[in-house]
């Protein structure tokens, strides 16, 4: 697909190669190669195809994946990318809905829920912390950033689920 930038300068190739890292531009490949043989393999004249086209492969990716979504989207950019450079326009918003149909509907093995960070074991902690003015500054240092950090990294549905939030605030925390 790099050859329709033949009428490029050089010095435009060689800008345009780096807008895309090289484990992109493999990964835009293979599935470019992948289509083109599937293409051949059903007697689509590539790249002159039509959406029906994409369509099926689109579909053949998804039903030799657990978890096509992943798959299908970065097949679905190099093929957008690919068809952009060549400026066939055969992109359209129902092969986009049906990427999104695929990976809801082929989703064999979906991602498991996460359970929610056991917030109140991290406020028993600090409450048995001693307060603030008992502690040298690396201590309170630490309190502190553990504090933040926690605070930063957590859900608000973890936060949410603590039943006395007044006890287990971040400047109750703080101040204890």
């Amino acid at each position: 697909w790099r050859e329709n930038l033949s009428d490029w300068s050089e010095e435009a190739k060689m800008h345009s190669i780096h807008s895309i890292a090289p484990s992109t531009l493999q990964t835009y490949d293979f599935y470019i190669n992948k289509f083109e043989k599937i293409c051949a393999k059903n007697g689509a004249e590539f790249p002159n195809v039509k959406a029906c086209t994409i369509a099926d492969f689109f579909c053949e990716i998804a039903y030799s994946s657990k978890k096509p979504g992943g798959v299908l989207k970065v097949a679905m950019y190099a093929l957008k990318k690919y068809f952009g450079i060549i400026k066939l326009n055969v992109f359209d918003k129902s092969l986009e809905d049906l990427v999104s149909g695929l990976t809801k509907t082929c989703t064999s093995c979906p991602r498991s829920r996460t359970e929610a960070m056991p917030v109140k074991n991290f406020c028993e902690m600090f409450h048995s912390c001693p307060s603030n003015d008992q502690l040298d500054e690396k201590l309170l240092r630490l309190k502190t950033l553990t504090v933040l950090g926690l605070a930063l990294m957590a859900r608000p549905s973890d936060l949410a689920k603590t039943k006395e939030p007044s006890d287990c605030s971040v400047e109750a925390s703080l101040n204890g």
